[in-house]
């Protein structure tokens, strides 16, 4: 697919339900107008390659339990574009995700940004990995994020959360200026994490 125009999304989210998907945004923005629902989700056994040269392109507006932007039980491989101003409401069990949740699937990120995404009462601003779930970044930046939560719950993560039997390895890029009312203003893990590159800074925890 490669975007000529905007797109307005209502009542559900564009699903990838199996096969491979190719996805270039062009500059141009998904938007989710619906109330509670997501912007994308990738099935398992599914994989989404999304694409976009000037990180112009958005996926945007989404709201649901667990990732706002993107859903991903299956592989999702971002190469481009913007995944911002989503956001993730309260999750009772491991996690949210304002910008993108990864459920058992893969996440790789080369590039683009997944920036000022929200979490409420919840954890995750930017990224949540949970349930055996992998998320791989190699590039791009994760930036502006903000998690909050008033329920007393010590998990947080502004930036990115990584619940227990699930792995982030970061090889490069850019975790900077997320924010976190309670704890882990960048990271935050109950996971497996492996720094071999890339840059932490700038982050904010107020507990």
């Amino acid at each position: 697919y490669y975007l000529t125009t905007d797109v307005q999304l209502s009542q559900s989210a564009w699903s990838v339900p199996q096969g491979t998907v190719n996805l270039c945004l062009n500059g141009h923005t998904i938007t989710q107008t619906s109330q509670s629902v997501g912007v994308i989700s990738v099935s398992s056994g599914a994989e989404l390659n999304l694409y976009d040269e000037e990180n112009q392109g958005k996926i945007t507006g989404g709201e649901a339990s667990k990732g706002g932007g993107v859903y991903v039980r299956g592989t999702f491989t971002m190469n481009g574009g913007n995944i911002t101003e989503n956001t993730a409401t309260y999750n009772h069990t491991d996690g949210s995700g304002g910008g993108v949740c990864v459920s058992e699937g893969t996440f790789t990120m080369n590039g683009g940004l997944i920036s000022k995404n929200e979490v409420v009462d919840a954890n995750g601003g930017g990224v949540v990995v949970r349930d055996g779930g992998t998320f791989l970044m190699a590039g791009g930046k994760i930036t502006e994020n903000m998690a909050g939560t008033n329920r007393g719950q010590r998990r947080c993560g502004g930036g990115v959360y990584v619940s227990a039997n699930a792995k982030f390895t970061m090889s490069d890029g850019e975790i900077s200026n997320n924010r976190a009312n309670n704890s882990g203003g960048g990271v935050n893990l109950d996971g497996t994490f492996t720094m071999n590159g890339g840059t932490i800074s700038g982050n904010i925890a107020i507990s």
